[in-house]
């Protein structure tokens, strides 16, 4: 905790608003796909015995896009924030991915040559 703490001191506003800004798609995204779901179940569901009977059927629809939302939207927020952690890396440790790279390829390419 401490490292990660080092390493988002300076930055935390950025991170935060990487973070809202997310959390804003994500409800956007959500109520994008829900929106039409929820209209349609209020339009279709005539009568008590009606709504009874269409109530699974809409919940699960919801609870579906719900998880198209989710999977749209993580993963565009696990890249980002990677992408925020590598950058810190870069700017605080001077760690660089290229070097890095290289002393991977390294033996692989001298065992090749050989």
């Amino acid at each position: 905790m401490s490292r990660s703490s080092e390493l988002s001191k300076g930055n935390r506003g950025r991170i935060f608003v990487i973070w809202f800004l997310f959390t804003v798609l994500s409800i956007g995204v959500s109520m994008l796909l829900q929106w039409p779901i929820e209209m349609a179940a209020g339009v279709s569901a005539r009568g008590v015995g009606a709504l009874q009977h269409v109530a699974v059927a809409w919940r699960v629809a919801s609870l579906v896009a719900a998880f198209i939302s989710t999977c749209l939207v993580g993963p565009l927020a696990t890249i980002a924030f990677s992408l925020v952690y590598y950058d810190e890396r870069v700017r605080k440790e001077a760690f660089d991915l290229q070097l890095m790279m290289e002393t991977l390829d390294a033996p692989a390419l001298q065992g090749a040559s050989a």
